[in-house]
């Protein structure tokens, strides 16, 4: 669950900034 929390809080972050959009897609 850690993983997924994590996952969501990082999409989340990057939503928050466009800026990095590029870096959670590759996070996926």
């Amino acid at each position: 669950y850690h993983n997924l929390l994590f996952y969501l809080s990082t999409l989340f972050f990057e939503v928050s900034r466009p800026r990095k959009m590029t870096s959670g897609v590759k996070f996926l």
